[in-house]
């Protein structure tokens, strides 16, 4: 326990150093408040001007709700979290703390383990604090729970693919940003029924956010849903920190 409490405190001092990292808790809970009322007041302002439903859609803007439940919590929680520890782990390797390690007893299986531990933690805390934030669409606590664990794999899987392709942290933050633009490729998978829809599946969070509306909908294959998510978000965690760990040896 008093080791785990050195290991938080040390990284809290890291991501205090980066006045952007220090920032990033702040603006979750930020973004929280602002949708817990901005989406009740945008479903009441576009129903009264007969756009949603009416000219826009035919369906209220509450029908879309998982949508933006999709993007700002399923995955943008996670996002935020995996870019911060892999600018960490960007940071170690500009100031060449990484290399040292490899004369310490701290091998780099242990310190890569250990920060994508922290990020999938992180990741997970986000995605149920935004939930209960938001306070829109909410389930049982403990289904809350399951979907929150299954998108923190997220965080650790975008930590480690921008640490691997990432050349250095000023690089990581512009490709965390081209991450936000392929996971909107999964907003277009509300629209699509049917099989066709499972080519999202290619992308790592669909089936946390499938998992999540069939919750909602009272679908049983919610769980099966979220158990893929898991293995294979699980497994590609497991590829990458290998491949991590052999570029840092070679």
């Amino acid at each position: 326990m008093t080791k785990a409490i050195k290991v938080l405190k040390s990284e809290f001092r890291l991501i205090r150093r980066d006045s952007m990292l220090f920032m990033m808790p702040f603006f979750v809970i930020y973004m929280g408040v602002v949708l817990h009322f901005l989406m009740p007041w945008l479903n009441t302002y576009l129903a009264a001007n007969g756009m949603m439903p009416g000219s826009v859609s035919a369906n209220g803007f509450s029908y879309y709700y998982p949508l933006v439940m999709y993007y700002m919590v399923i995955i943008t929680g996670p996002q935020i979290s995996g870019m911060v520890y892999a600018v960490l782990i960007l940071s170690d390797k500009d100031d060449h703390t990484i290399q040292a390690l490899m004369v310490s007893p701290l091998t780099a299986k242990i310190y890569i383990n250990r920060k994508l531990a922290l990020s999938f933690v992180t990741g997970a805390i986000f995605i149920l604090a935004l939930f209960y934030m938001i306070g829109i669409d909410l389930m049982p606590f403990w289904i809350m729970v399951l979907i929150s664990i299954g998108g923190g794999f997220t965080s650790s899987v975008i930590s480690l693919a921008l640490a691997i392709f990432a050349k250095n942290k000023v690089q990581g933050m512009n490709y965390a940003k081209g991450v936000s633009f392929v996971a909107m490729v999964i907003l277009a998978s509300f629209f699509v029924n049917g099989k066709q829809q499972l080519i999202f599946g290619l992308l790592p969070p669909y089936w946390v956010c499938k998992s999540y509306t069939l919750a909602l909908d009272g679908d049983p294959l919610w769980i099966l849903f979220l158990i893929i998510g898991i293995v294979y978000q699980g497994g590609l965690t497991y590829y990458l920190s290998k491949v991590f760990q052999k570029k840092i040896y070679d």
